[in-house]
């Protein structure tokens, strides 16, 4: 059964049982709510993790919080540009979400593993003692993020993301 004057590219009549429907708008919605899950507690702990577990000073956290932030609205661009000059829309959303979720895993990865972790010290007696995040540490910390900003901002074009 076509939908009342629908039509597709061709000018045929769009058939419903193939072309959108609740699987489509499902993924669409599934792929929002996780979005929303993973990238609002980040804004709020992302300062306080870079500070705390990975010990750099508050400015140099606030820094590259406020830079992560604006990266991923600045990768939106990238994103919109892909999807809109080569692929698809969905195409988009499906090779760049998986990105989105490496990111995640490697940060997880990381905040799993004291070894991934700067030594331990007391921030609050002596912050001038702490050695902040170095060496492969920081390079697997940039990657995770780097990673999010990809999948995150190209998503962002792609979907409706407060």
């Amino acid at each position: 059964m076509a939908l009342q004057g629908l039509v597709d590219w061709r000018g045929r009549p769009v058939n419903q049982k193939r072309h959108g429907g609740v699987k489509a708008s499902m993924f669409i919605h599934f792929l929002i709510v996780m979005a929303n899950i993973a990238n609002i507690p980040m804004i709020l702990n992302l300062v306080s993790y870079l500070h705390g577990t990975m010990h750099m000073g508050v400015k140099d956290a606030s820094t590259t919080s406020t830079n992560f932030f604006g990266a991923i609205c600045f990768f939106s661009f990238l994103g919109a540009f892909v999807s809109d000059s080569y692929i698809k829309r969905f195409y988009t959303m499906l090779i760049f979400a998986p990105i989105e979720i490496m990111g995640y895993m490697v940060l997880a990865f990381q905040a799993h593993f004291p070894s991934l972790h700067p030594p331990p010290c007391d921030m609050i007696n002596r912050p001038n003692e702490c050695a902040p995040v170095s060496g492969r540490n920081l390079s697997l910390l940039t990657l995770g993020l780097y990673l999010i900003l990809i999948g995150e901002g190209s998503l962002r074009s792609n979907l409706y993301i407060k």
